[in-house]
C-alpha cells in the first residue's frame, strides 16, 4: 500500500520515532554447548573469536580477549545487553550415501557417509566421559538421536537401537534413507569446525548489536473507505495485528518493503476506514504480555481439539438455511426444490461439476480435509495454508493446481450466515510439470458465482451458518461429492446431527460416543484405536496375535513387542503358569574385560515355584524357591572403590543401617548375613549355621561370657559359646557342651586371682596329653583352647566323645 488514488492510503502519514531509551554499545553471549570440549577449548560454551574487529554497514566492531562480548570501537553512549546464540555450536552435517540393514526385527541398521574427509576420524574425537551420538536432520527418524560406533576406514555409523514407548527404533518404515541429514554429537571437532562456529556467531552478534544502535520508527496512517469497500471481502482479514503490508511512501520509503502491522484502531461509526500503525521493528514482550500469551496458547490447544475431535452441532435451522441461500450459486442445475414423500431410484449424486477439486497435502497428491474451523471466542474464521488441484477444469488438457495462504476472517456478525470462497488466480505457470496458480480465502454475504471475477475462478468452499444459541456456528463444505447407488455410499464425511460421532474419510479417522463412553481411531492418539470407558462382557477373544499397549496378546499368552536378540523381552505364559523376561547381563571375564551376555529371569509355577536367573551360554544359574536360595556364578561387586580391590561374589549381604545404643539397648546390632540351622531329627545330624571352605575373616568376634564371683559355681556351656572369661576370686566348675560338632573350638582366660575347673560332660572324656583327665585347672593368667574331636578310641578302649585342650600361659 502507499499514498495515492486506488493506492489505499489516506494524505496525513506520520513518523514517530519509539523505543529510544536503550542504546545497545556492548552485547554479551552466551553460546552453545554442544561439541565444546571444556578441556581442551578452555570453556563450557562457544566463545566469539578473540581480540577481532569487523565492519558492519560501515561501522566498526570488536570482541574482547576472552570472546565474551562484541563492542563498537568508538563506543556510544549506551547500555549493556545479552544475546543467547546456543543455536551455533561446532558441526558438521552430513548426508547418507548408503545405509546397511544388518537386523531390523532388533533396530539393527549402520549409515554411511562416503564425503567424511580424512582428517575427520569421529572415533577419535568422542570427548572423554561422553558416548558419541548421532541426531537426524531430516528424513523417518529425524530428531532421533542414537549412541553409535564409528569405523573411519569404511566411513561407517553403527546406530544402536532405541525403545521407546514399546516401540523400536530404526526399524520397520522408519528407518534411514539414503540423502537424509545428520550430525554428530559429544565430539571435539577440529578446529576449523570450532572457527566457523564462531565466526557464525560473531555474524549473528554484530547484526544484534547494529539493530540495537538504530533508531526504531512507526508509521501511522488511514486507510482510504472507498478503497476499503471496493476490496473489502479480500483484505479484511489481513489487517490483523501481526500481518505484513507492502509500503512506500515518497517522503519516509520510497522503496517498498514489507512492514508488520502493530496496531489496528477501528472507528464504530466506520469500520472500514481504521487507522493502522507499521513499524520498522516489533517491540520486546513486558511481563504482562508474556503471561497474557498463557490463556492465547491454551486456546490454541483448545481449538486444534475442535478441528480434530468434534464438528459444531448442526441443526434443522442451519440445514434450512443452507437450502435458503444456495438457490443462485450454480448454472449447473435447475433451481426449483423438489420434495416428496418417497425417492425412488437407481442413482443420486450430490455436488457441481465446477466444484470437484481436492484439497492435497505437501506432497500434491495425497488428498486431505483442511481445518478450517470458526473460533468461537473472537468470532473470526480460519483457513489454513493449502494446495488443491481442480479434478474437472483442463486447460490445453492439463488440470490446474493453486497455492493458497492462509487466512483469517474479520470479526463476523452473529446473525449473518456467509460464503467462502477460492479466489483462483487464472495467471498459470507451469511448475515442476503442473500448472500452477496463486489463490486465496474469501468470505463474503454475496453469492460469486465461478466467472463472476475477470482474471478469476471463484470455488465455493463451504457456507457458513450464523451463530446459534451457544455462540457457535457449523458450516458445511460444498465441494467434492456424494454417491448413492444399491448397496453402496461414497462420501468423505458422516456425521451425526449434534457433531459428537462422525467417520471423516480423507483422515482415516471416526468417533462414536461422548466424551465419557466412546471408541475412536487417529483421533485420541495417532494410528491408534482408542477406547474409552469400554466393557467387555464375558470374553474378549483374540485371533493369532493382537497388539495392544505396546504387548502382543494371544492364546494365554502376553509378549512384549520389546525384544532382546531374537526373543520377546518379557513372556507372560498363562497356560503353563510362567513369566519369563529376557535380557542381557554383564560378566566379567578373565582378563579383567566384560562381555554381555543373553540370560532370563523366570518365574514358574511348575517348576518347584522358583524364580530362576540363568545365562544360557555359560551356564551361570542363580534360583529362589521355598526351598532355599542358590547362585554357581560369582558375579557381585563386593567392595568399595575405595578398597582398592575387587572381590566378585555369587551372595553378598551388606548390613548397612542406622542403630543408635542409646535406644538399641543390650547386644542389638546389625549383620550383613545371619545364618542358623536346627535338626529337628530324634537321630540328628550336625546342623551349621554356615559352610564355608577357605574362609577369610577380616576382623573376628567370638561369642563369649565372663564368670565372676568368690567361687563355687558351676556352669555347662552350650555348642555356641566361643570364648570364656574367668574373672573370680575363687574356683570356677565348667562342664563342657554335651552336643558339641567335631571341630568345635572354645578359649578359656583366667583374669582374676582364682581359677576355672573345666571337666568333659558325662560319657566324654577330656586330654591334654596321652592320660586321661577328670578335669584341667586354668590358673591366673593362663588361656586354655578346648578342641573337640569327635568320638575317638584305641588299643581296647571304646569309641566315646574326647575333647583335647592346651593351655599356656604366654
Amino acid at each position: 500500500m502507499s499514498y495515492g488514488y486506488n493506492n489505499g492510503i489516506l494524505g496525513g502519514i506520520r513518523r514517530i520515532q519509539y523505543d529510544n531509551t536503550k542504546i545497545i554499545n556492548r552485547v554479551y553471549i552466551e553460546g552453545g554447548e554442544r561439541n565444546i570440549d571444556r578441556s581442551s577449548y578452555g570453556s563450557d560454551t562457544l566463545l566469539l573469536p578473540k581480540n577481532k574487529r569487523i565492519t558492519y554497514e560501515g561501522i566498526e566492531y570488536t570482541t574482547d580477549a576472552s570472546g565474551s562480548y562484541l563492542e563498537r570501537v568508538k563506543p556510544l553512549a549506551g547500555e549493556d545487553d545479552s544475546l543467547d546464540i546456543t543455536k551455533f555450536y561446532p558441526r558438521r552435517v552430513g548426508t547418507v550415501s548408503a545405509v546397511e540393514e544388518i537386523n531390523d526385527k532388533q533396530g539393527f541398521y549402520n549409515i554411511i557417509d562416503k564425503d567424511i574427509p580424512e582428517d575427520l576420524d569421529f572415533s577419535k574425537m568422542v570427548i572423554e566421559g561422553e558416548t558419541m551420538t548421532v541426531i537426524f536432520q531430516t528424513g523417518q527418524v529425524a530428531g532421533k538421536e542414537f549412541d553409535v560406533k564409528y569405523n573411519h576406514a569404511k566411513r561407517k555409523f553403527e546406530l544402536k537401537p532405541i525403545n521407546q514407548n514399546g516401540l523400536i527404533y530404526p526399524q520397520g518404515n522408519i528407518i534411514p534413507a539414503v540423502g537424509d541429514k545428520y550430525a554428530v554429537f559429544h565430539m571435539r571437532m577440529p578446529d576449523s569446525y570450532i572457527s566457523d562456529a564462531e565466526n557464525e556467531a560473531l555474524d549473528e552478534t554484530v547484526k544484534h548489536l547494529w539493530q540495537g544502535e538504530q533508531a526504531q520508527y512507526s508509521y501511522r496512517w488511514q486507510l482510504d473507505g472507498i478503497y476499503a469497500r471496493r476490496n473489502w471481502g479480500e483484505i479484511r482479514g489481513y489487517l490483523n495485528i501481526g500481518y505484513f503490508v507492502e509500503f512506500s511512501d515518497p517522503q519516509f520509503l520510497p522503496e517498498a518493503v514489507d512492514v508488520r502491522i502493530v496496531a489496528v484502531k477501528e472507528m464504530a461509526n466506520d469500520p472500514q476506514s481504521p487507522e493502522i500503525t507499521i513499524a520498522n521493528n516489533v517491540t520486546s514482550k513486558t511481563v504482562g504480555a508474556v503471561i497474557n500469551e498463557i490463556p492465547t496458547v491454551e486456546q490454541a490447544v483448545d481449538r486444534k481439539d475442535r478441528e480434530v475431535l468434534n464438528f459444531a452441532r448442526r441443526r434443522w435451522r442451519d440445514t434450512q438455511e443452507l437450502i435458503d441461500n444456495i438457490m443462485g450459486m450454480s448454472d449447473e442445475f435447475q433451481e426449483n426444490l423438489l420434495s416428496a414423500l418417497v425417492f425412488e431410484g437407481m442413482v443420486f449424486r450430490a455436488g457441481a461439476p465446477t466444484l470437484q477439486y481436492r484439497f492435497l497435502a505437501d506432497d500434491w497428491q495425497t488428498s486431505i480435509e483442511p481445518a478450517l474451523y470458526f473460533d468461537k471466542a473472537n468470532k473470526k474464521f480460519h483457513c489454513p495454508v493449502s494446495k488443491i488441484k481442480h479434478e474437472t477444469i483442463e486447460i490445453d488438457g492439463i488440470k490446474p493446481y493453486w497455492t493458497v495462504r492462509e487466512y483469517i476472517s474479520d470479526h463476523l456478525e452473529a446473525e449473518t450466515p456467509y460464503y467462502l470462497y477460492l479466489k483462483c488466480s487464472k495467471d498459470l505457470t507451469l511448475v515442476n510439470g503442473r500448472l500452477t496458480g496463486e489463490a486465496v480465502f474469501l468470505i463474503s454475504t454475496d453469492k460469486i458465482k465461478i466467472e463472476d471475477l475477470d482474471g478469476f475462478y471463484m470455488f465455493w468452499v463451504a457456507f457458513i451458518n450464523s451463530e446459534n444459541e451457544e455462540g457457535d456456528r457449523s458450516f458445511t463444505t460444498m465441494y467434492g461429492l456424494a454417491e448413492l447407488l444399491p448397496g453402496q455410499l461414497t462420501v468423505d464425511t458422516i456425521r451425526s446431527s449434534d457433531g459428537g460421532s462422525y467417520w471423516k474419510a480423507l483422515k482415516n479417522q471416526f468417533k462414536m460416543g461422548d466424551g465419557n463412553n466412546s471408541l475412536d481411531y487417529n483421533i485420541t492418539q495417532e494410528h491408534t484405536l482408542t477406547m474409552t470407558n469400554a466393557t467387555v462382557r464375558e470374553a474378549l477373544n483374540v485371533y493369532g496375535e493382537a497388539f495392544i499397549a505396546g504387548f502382543l496378546f494371544s492364546n494365554q499368552v502376553i509378549k512384549s513387542k520389546a525384544t532382546t536378540g531374537d526373543l520377546n523381552a518379557m513372556v507372560l505364559d498363562g497356560l503353563n503358569g510362567s513369566l519369563q523376561f529376557n535380557n542381557h547381563t554383564k560378566r566379567w571375564t578373565e582378563n579383567g574385560d566384560e562381555e554381555t551376555k543373553k540370560q532370563y529371569i523366570r518365574l514358574d509355577s511348575s517348576n518347584d515355584a522358583k524364580v530362576e536367573a540363568y545365562n544360557v551360554t555359560d551356564g551361570d544359574y542363580a534360583s529362589l524357591s521355598s526351598q532355599g536360595v542358590f547362585a554357581n556364578r560369582a558375579g557381585i561387586n563386593t567392595l568399595p572403590v575405595s578398597a582398592g580391590i575387587d572381590m566378585k561374589a555369587a551372595i553378598a549381604g551388606l548390613g548397612y543401617g542406622s542403630m543408635d545404643k542409646e535406644w538399641w539397648t543390650g547386644d542389638w546390632g546389625i549383620v550383613g548375613v545371619y545364618g542358623t540351622a536346627h535338626n529337628k531329627s530324634n537321630n540328628p545330624t550336625p546342623a551349621y549355621g554356615g559352610w564355608f571352605d577357605q574362609l577369610r575373616i577380616n576382623g573376628q568376634i567370638l561369642s563369649m561370657i565372663s564368670l565372676s564371683g568368690d567361687g563355687g559355681e558351676t556352669t555347662r556351656l552350650t555348642r555356641n559359646t566361643s570364648f570364656v572369661l574367668g574373672n573370680s576370686k575363687g574356683v570356677q566348675h565348667i562342664y563342657l557342651p554335651t552336643n558339641a560338632y567335631r571341630g568345635t573350638v572354645i578359649w578359656f582366660k583366667q583374669w582374676w586371682t582364682g581359677y576355672m575347673r573345666i571337666y568333659a560332660p558325662l560319657g566324654q572324656r577330656l586330654f591334654d596329653d596321652s592320660t586321661e583327665n577328670e578335669y584341667i585347672d586354668v590358673g591366673e593368667g593362663w588361656t586354655a583352647m578346648c578342641v573337640y574331636i569327635g568320638e575317638w578310641g584305641s588299643d581296647g578302649v571304646p569309641y566315646t566323645g574326647t575333647w583335647m585342650l592346651s593351655k599356656f600361659k604366654f
